[in-house]
């Protein structure tokens, strides 16, 4: 894959993981469009299917709470996204 742009950036600093090993992290996404160059997509002990979808056919799919946010910006429907943190 070759990033041709990025789409967005997107973090919950109310959403923290703990791991087994005592480890707290946030975390931050970062949202590129890309295009194929060569080879394929392929699984990792983090990805456990691959697939290509229309908006329509993503729309069907479970998605975590936290990338529902970001479809439209994924299937070009809406501009940039940058989540703005709650003000207090």
């Amino acid at each position: 894959m070759r990033v041709t742009e990025l789409l967005g950036v997107y973090s919950n600093p109310d959403v923290v993981v703990v791991y087994p090993d005592g480890n707290r992290v946030q975390i931050v996404g970062v949202l590129f469009r890309a295009e194929p160059v060569d080879g394929v997509a392929g699984l990792s002990n983090e990805v456990t299917e691959v697939g290509w979808f229309s908006a329509e056919e993503a729309a069907t799919l479970t998605v975590i709470a936290n990338h529902q946010p970001l479809l439209p910006t994924a299937f070009g429907a809406d501009g940039l996204y940058f989540n703005r943190p709650a003000r207090h």
